[in-house]
């Protein structure tokens, strides 16, 4: 869900475009804004079966993994900030740095929507599907620790999308404690620690949030890891690279995959490592194509886009049953889909980046305190 600040090298440089930081890989960025329109797609289609409207043509498309873009988000995520971070000095100061400035990348635009969660909770209820608010899970979603959803009991934070940022934090942490130990055994430490993690989890019945964090998802991280080792050592080959995304593309197409079980990591997992494997393996060639300033742009606000594109969805549904009996479905999916990403646009332009240049001096400020 962060930015996809992985410095390629000279022989590989990039030149910023859309505003993005010297040293962006322009097309994971334009990667994570199609990780976040399969999200968007995905639970567009949930909605109109949730509100029983008639699907016609797009009835073939509930079969789609559409879910792997959370498993593409977590591969990169992993990549990146193995990349970026990997080599940080074993230093308390280093490694709390490297905790505050995750935190206030990732923490500010969640509790916007969050907080815009709960008052749509309170105010449309009987729109929502989970429509249950309860003080402890609020305070829970907010500091990202897994808890049980008032209504059903499962781990869902209020923005049910939020699940993947427990995870996301989890994995900051586990790679802030491995920062401690010397550099040469810290991606190791990561891949042993997670896979001991994983095997525990199918092993026994592990306390919550233990079970929780335990599920084989966190190994999408790992694949990340991996990549970001093998990334330097391995030539660019665009060939390969399209040959990795067609791979991957036809197995989903011809695999039935369910995120929801645990052999997500390897039939959804696998295949979103490919996928991010072969866009980076597109090298110099892939940048010219995909570092534009529009899907660069889309890719910068892919996380408010993530976070949002629920409100807009809902937000559309509502006005459209009051316009059209029975509602069109291809025209919903499109107003949807367009609405999302322009707003997602506004959320990134008036929240996110406001945010991320209040709090950045300020945890610079604390850095130099500390050290």
């Amino acid at each position: 869900m962060i930015a996809a600040l992985a410095p390629e090298g000279p022989a590989g440089s990039v030149r910023p475009a859309g505003g993005v930081p010297e040293g962006v890989i322009l097309r994971l960025q334009s990667l994570r804004f199609v990780a976040a329109a399969l999200v968007l797609v995905g639970h567009t289609l949930m909605e109109m079966v949730q509100h029983n409207l008639d699907e016609g043509a797009l009835a073939a498309a509930q079969g789609v993994p559409w879910g792997i873009g959370v498993d593409i988000f977590f591969v990169i995520s992993g990549f990146i900030i193995t990349t970026a971070s990997i080599q940080r000095p074993s230093t308390p100061g280093a490694v709390g740095d490297f905790l505050l400035h995750r935190i206030v990348r990732v923490w500010p635009t969640y509790a916007f929507f969050t907080a815009l969660m709960v008052a749509a909770t309170l105010a449309v209820p009987s729109f929502l599907k989970h429509a249950r608010l309860d003080p402890q899970h609020i305070v829970a979603s907010l500091t990202f620790v897994p808890w049980p959803r008032p209504d059903d009991g499962r781990y869902y934070p209020l923005l049910g999308q939020g699940w993947t940022l427990n995870y996301e934090m989890f994995f900051y942490v586990s790679f802030a404690v491995v920062l401690f130990l010397p550099a040469r055994f810290r991606v190791l430490a990561l891949w042993v620690g997670g896979m001991a993690l994983i095997a525990a989890g199918q092993l026994f019945a592990l306390p919550q949030p233990l079970a929780f964090y335990a599920h084989p998802v966190i190994a999408e991280f790992l694949f990340g890891v991996a990549l970001s080792v093998g990334y330097r050592r391995l030539p660019g080959s665009p060939m390969l690279g399209l040959g990795l995304i067609t791979a991957a593309i036809v197995f989903l197409s011809l695999v039935p995959v369910d995120t929801e079980v645990p052999s997500r990591a390897l039939f959804a997992g696998i295949p979103a490592a490919a996928i991010v494997a072969g866009v980076l393996l597109l090298g110099q060639r892939g940048e010219r194509v995909l570092g534009g300033r529009l899907p660069v742009l889309l890719g910068n606000a892919s996380y408010a886009l993530y976070l949002s594109h629920t409100f807009v969805v809902n937000a559309v549904l509502w006005v459209m049953m009051r316009i059209f009996h029975p509602v069109p479905p291809m025209l919903f999916l499109a107003v949807a889909f367009v609405g999302a990403s322009v707003v997602s646009i506004v959320a990134y332009r008036l929240v996110e980046q406001p945010a991320l240049r209040l709090l950045k001096p300020r945890v610079r400020a604390l850095r130099w305190r500390t050290d």
